[in-house]
């Protein structure tokens, strides 16, 4: 066989060989970043709840609204404009996690600005057709108290209410309202 001859068939098996190559790494790497891949971990850090909340009801008398102080230890500002992509979920005292929360029984009151490491307000109501109605003689503190007893008669479960954030993937814990105080002792 000619030199000629021998040399194009040379180099027609190693470009053919250049080319198997190059679709071998090319197609390695279209799948390399095709494959599904695992969101990341909630962020339980994030937005935090600095104790217990405050409560009361509302204007029309049938959610009582549980106010919380929440810390946003980020370095952006945090930010929910709809309730799209939140989910509000109910911790029972065995740890299980409830479905998630209706926007109609447990609604949230939108905006939530909190400015980055700064404190803000987050505001859960909780629907209930029975809301204790407060009696004219009832000061503000004995009206409280009996709130206070009616949550935790209704909630006795309860340990915790849970926002999960699916954009920013934070996972805020709210604690349960603070148990009926002691009395004191005389």
């Amino acid at each position: 066989m000619p030199s000629w001859k021998r040399f194009l068939l040379r180099s027609a098996g190693f470009g053919a060989g250049f080319a198997l190559a190059m679709c071998i790494i090319v197609g390695g790497f279209a799948w390399y970043n095709d494959r599904p891949k695992l969101p990341k971990a909630w962020n339980r850090n994030a937005i935090t709840a600095a104790g217990a909340p405050g409560f009361g009801i509302s204007s029309d008398q049938k959610y009582i609204e549980l106010s919380y102080s929440l810390l946003n230890t980020t370095k952006t500002d945090y930010k929910i404009d709809s309730d799209t992509g939140i989910k509000l979920m109910v911790e029972s005292t065995d740890g299980a996690f409830s479905h998630p929360q209706s926007k109609e029984s447990t609604p949230v009151r939108l905006p939530i600005f909190i400015p980055a490491e700064q404190k803000g307000t987050f505001t859960l109501s909780l629907f209930t057709p029975d809301v204790p109605q407060r009696n004219n003689s009832e000061t503000d503190e004995e009206y409280h108290e009996r709130l206070r007893e009616y949550l935790d008669h209704q909630g006795n479960l309860v340990a915790s209410f849970v926002v999960f954030d699916e954009a920013n993937r934070y996972q805020i814990d709210l604690p349960r309202w603070s148990s009926k105080r002691r009395p004191k002792e005389k």
